[in-house]
């Protein structure tokens, strides 16, 4: 949702003459961020994923408590 009210914004913006200097700007910026965000996703995953092993209880192998 939030993707395409900044997409809508910025096509919007760059139909009139006046303000297309503004509405390139934030379809720039919203592409770099998706693509940064679509790259980092397996990392931060992987991140999310550590963190939740070091602070989850022990990991029990074998049969001693």
């Amino acid at each position: 949702m939030g993707t395409r009210t900044i997409l809508a914004v910025g096509l919007i913006l760059t139909t009139f003459p006046a303000p297309r200097t503004n509405g390139l700007p934030v379809l720039t910026s919203a592409g770099i961020v998706g693509a940064l965000l679509g790259l980092s996703a397996p990392a931060l995953g992987n991140a999310f994923a550590g963190i939740q092993v070091a602070f989850a209880d022990g990991l029990h192998v074998g049969t001693s408590p």
